[in-house]
């Protein structure tokens, strides 16, 4: 993951894009953060959501951006121009449409901009997102995973193709998925054991609530879900727990989607 800092609105107040390195050397823009009244706000991200929904954020250079989100099975979408207020207190809407489908629509047009008006995001000065500096004894105390989890894993999805996963002490979680443009990079903040060598985990901000890899399709009213993995025999399965909203997980019966990964 990586991030840097620009000043959409020109009102000496820079906001921060959180971005994740793709295999050309380019930056795939992960999600946008202004300071709302002081807080820092997520206004726009790119994910891979529930039932395969899908987002994406694209920054102008008048100081709007673009919200979009769209279902890959139809296409159809809808998105959202926001400006900043000079005081940074709120993001205004400047216009909403849910006329036009994705692929097959030219979006900067549809909202009145052109492609020139693009932000070119290699021009920005991306940085790591780098943890604090530890003694080795805290170091010891701060690893995330169980020490058999750390490593390459592999496995194969009947939706995305081979899956390589790279597991790493501090709790970062690289996965190259065949199918997908991106290499993706989360941040696991930490664990708890649920079950006999089964865990479940909680993602450091800006990643949300997911599995470990993106290769599922989730979806459904009412429900909520939680995600984790069981390691066992050199074999990580990612789990994902669902029950209804007002229920209480149950860790012993995790549903039947899942990955299965095996040492490289």
């Amino acid at each position: 993951m990586v991030y840097a800092f620009y000043d959409l609105d020109q009102n000496g107040q820079f906001e921060m894009l959180v971005g994740s390195n793709q295999r050309d050397g380019s930056v795939y823009p992960k999600g946008f953060y202004y300071l709302k009244n002081g807080t820092p706000t997520l206004l726009a991200e790119s994910y891979i959501g529930s039932a395969s929904a899908r987002g994406s954020h694209t920054i102008f250079t008048d100081g709007t951006i673009l919200s979009v989100s769209w279902s890959p099975g139809m296409g159809d979408a809808e998105g959202t121009l926001y400006q900043l207020q000079e005081d940074s207190s709120e993001a205004v809407v400047i216009e909403e449409r849910d006329d036009f489908k994705i692929p097959g629509s030219a979006l900067a047009p549809l909202f009145g901009k052109t492609d020139e008006m693009i932000l070119n995001l290699e021009s920005l000065d991306w940085q790591r997102f780098e943890l604090e500096q530890r003694s080795q004894d805290e170091a010891v105390s701060y690893q995330v995973f169980p020490e058999e989890m750390l490593g390459s894993w592999q496995g194969i999805s009947s939706d995305f193709g081979k899956v390589n996963v790279e597991v790493f002490q501090d709790g970062r979680v690289i996965s190259d998925i065949e199918r997908s443009s991106s290499r993706e990079t989360i941040l696991v903040e930490s664990i708890e054991e649920v079950g006999f060598n089964t865990y479940r985990h909680k993602l450091s901000s800006p990643n949300g609530n997911r599995p470990l890899v993106s290769v599922f399709q989730l979806g459904g009213a009412g429900i909520k879900y939680d995600f984790g993995f069981k390691l066992e025999d050199e074999t990580l399965t990612i789990l994902i727990w669902s029950v209804a909203l007002n229920d209480d997980f149950d860790y012993t019966n995790p549903l039947e989607m899942n990955l299965i990964l095996k040492r490289e």
